[in-house]
């Protein structure tokens, strides 16, 4: 970066845009895990022209991370990621989430859930939201996993998961704490 001075979403834009994008881009990923960076994992995430340039899941970028530093760049990059990736990659953050990375996640889904049949990605996000949401926000994962208030069929187990979690949450919060 110092020495082109160029930042990381420059570069990965400009070489996005050669005829010789894969090498560097490819690179970049595996330096990236390496060096658990997370400015130049939400560059590479951010930039859709990326995945069609690479022959690496993109993804790696985000192997070397920590977990909060991994949801951080999620969180960032959730519009610009395909859902089913998205799901896959924040499925790999344990639970809870971090309130920016549920929140962009339910984005997401209500996004691509609007329609009547929606893709593979609203299933496989609200898949891995259910287990790793807090539990007190099973209304909204209702919510988007709904269509015109009506809870989709294929989802009923998987809301359901959710629901069973805030209540044994419920219960436990009731108990007596010993003093």
């Amino acid at each position: 970066n110092e020495w082109l001075r160029v930042d990381a979403p420059g570069l990965i834009d400009q070489a996005s845009r050669s005829d010789e994008a894969r090498p560097p881009l490819e690179g970049w990923i595996v330096a990236t895990a390496r060096f658990a960076d997370p400015v130049w994992a939400t560059a590479i995430l951010s930039n859709p022209s990326v995945r069609s340039k690479v022959m690496l899941n993109v993804g790696q970028a985000l192997d070397g991370l920590a977990s909060i530093d991994r949801a951080s760049v999620l969180a960032a990059t959730a519009g610009a990621v395909d859902p089913v990736m998205l799901a896959s990659f924040a499925g790999a953050i344990p639970a809870p989430w971090p309130t920016p990375l549920a929140d962009a996640v339910l984005d997401v889904a209500e996004l691509v859930g609007r329609e009547q049949f929606p893709g593979p990605g609203l299933y496989e996000l609200v898949r891995a939201a259910a287990l790793r949401l807090q539990p007190d926000r099973a209304d909204d994962l209702t919510k988007v996993a709904s269509y015109k208030d009506e809870l989709r069929p294929a989802l009923t187990d998987v809301v359901e998961t959710i629901r069973l979690r805030a209540r044994i949450h419920e219960a436990f919060a009731a108990v007596p704490r010993p003093a």
